[in-house]
């Protein structure tokens, strides 16, 4: 958390400890939170959260970035070497879009902002809200249709609606700058994923989705090609359902594969993703450029900081 907070959510106690936010920490922030008013956010004190970080040895940057450099070394390699195992290569074939000019990706425009059962630009959460509760079921149909022509056995049931709480949190802190209403930007209220346990299963769940009339990809992240900075490999799809009356609603749907999935256990990838995010913002040349200097750090025999 930054000096000037008085408070910290879990997100950004996850973010500062990254690979140590363990169980001992998890248990000590339900313990000191206290809901936010305003966000409805669980957060703790500044004092709370400087007060474990001593008592646990967390209080030295230095200590914290070292372990989750090692972890880091340990997860990329690791989960390269399922990938390696596991795929041909026929996944890394499948398109990001949209894409710029440049073949650099695109950013979604007006002409995809979320509406309301009214059709226009959703203004509240409630209109936001009544939209994606309609979409649900269509949108469970849909995948479930893809999973079986990709020979995938496993029953679909989209999560949980995104929380209303972080969803006003995100549509305030990540839209403002967007085309008003703020919350017609939020394109994962509706989500779920799947998990797949062959590439070929990926590439024809992406190729059903694709060839579904009644379905329009917004948008696709292939991050197989290029894998995320900590070595995890997933696709994102932003896909649109009718629900009735020439209305859309998009969707998000994550793909997984079962053994890339499952290794975050053992390699805490996500845990170095949410703790080196802020080092890899920028364009591709300067994220190869920081994960090249990062790799370069000798901390493989290492036994401290120092």
């Amino acid at each position: 958390m930054g000096a000037n907070q008085s408070s910290a959510s879990e997100v950004d106690v996850k973010n500062t400890l990254g690979v140590l936010y363990d169980d001992d920490a998890k248990r000590a922030f339900k313990a000191a939170a206290v809901k936010d008013p305003v966000s409805g956010e669980d957060r703790v004190s500044a004092a709370a959260a400087r007060a474990f970080a001593k008592e646990h040895g967390l209080d030295n940057p230095k200590v914290v970035l070292f372990q989750n450099l090692c972890q880091f070394r340990i997860a990329r390699p690791g989960i390269q070497a399922i990938y390696d195992e596991h795929f041909n290569g026929d996944v890394l074939r499948i398109p990001w879009s949209p894409l710029n000019a440049d073949g650099s990706p695109a950013a979604l425009g007006d002409e995809h902002r979320q509406s309301g059962l009214d059709g226009n630009p959703a203004g509240t959460l409630d209109s936001l809200y009544a939209a994606a509760e309609k979409a649900v079921p269509v949108y469970e149909a849909v995948v479930s249709t893809a999973l079986e022509k990709a020979g995938v056995s496993a029953p679909f049931s989209a999560a949980p609606l995104k929380g209303r709480d972080r969803a006003e949190q995100k549509a305030r802190n990540e839209y403002c700058d967007k085309t008003p209403p703020e919350t017609s930007w939020l394109v994962d209220i509706v989500r779920g994923q799947v998990e797949c346990g062959t590439e070929a299963q990926i590439v024809g769940l992406i190729n059903a989705l694709v060839a579904d009339p009644d379905v329009e990809i917004v948008r696709l992240k292939n991050r197989f090609n290029p894998p995320e900075f900590n070595g995890y490999r997933d696709v994102l799809i932003s896909i649109a359902v009718s629900i009735g009356q020439g209305i859309t609603h998009i969707c998000e749907l994550q793909v997984h594969h079962t053994h890339i999935k499952h290794s975050d256990f053992m390699y805490k990838s996500h845990a170095c993703y949410e703790y080196f995010r802020k080092y890899f913002v920028g364009n591709k040349s300067v994220v190869e450029e920081r994960l090249n200097l990062l790799l370069e750090l000798l901390v493989d025999d290492a036994t401290s900081v120092d």
